[in-house]
C-alpha cells in the first residue's frame, strides 16, 4: 500500500496459483499519485506499507524533504520491513514540480 497525504493506493492481492508463489510474492507495480499544489504544500512523507491481508508486516517512509533534495527528485531504496525477513525495494520519483530558488525545504 502507498499513502501520500490522504490518498491511498493498493496493489492487487496475490493468491496461490500455477506459476505464482503466494508465500513469497513479488510486486512490480507503478502508482501514479497526482500532485496538487495543496498536497505539495503539506510536505507530507510518502508511506509504503507491506501487508499480509489486513495485517501490517512493516512500513518504510520517504520524507518529502529527502525526495525533493535527491538528485532528479528520485529515491531508490531496499529495506527490511517487520521482523519476519520481508524486504521492500522501491523507487519514488517526483515529477512535475519545479522548485524555485527561494523554495525552502524544511529538514
Amino acid at each position: 500500500k502507498v499513502r501520500w497525504g490522504k490518498k491511498e493506493y493498493l496493489t492487487a492481492a496475490v493468491v496461490d496459483a500455477a506459476g505464482i508463489d503466494g508465500l513469497n510474492p513479488s510486486f512490480d507495480m507503478p502508482f501514479l499519485c497526482p500532485l496538487t499544489q495543496k498536497l505539495a504544500a503539506t510536505k507530507e512523507e510518502i508511506v509504503l506499507t507491506v501487508l499480509n491481508g489486513a495485517d501490517v508486516i512493516g512500513t518504510a517512509d520517504v520524507p518529502y524533504s529527502t525526495l525533493v533534495e535527491s538528485p532528479g527528485m528520485m529515491v531508490t531504496a531496499k529495506t527490511s520491513v517487520g521482523d519476519k525477513g520481508a524486504m521492500l525495494q522501491f523507487r519514488v520519483i517526483l515529477r512535475g514540480l519545479l522548485l524555485s530558488p527561494d523554495t525552502a525545504v524544511e529538514v
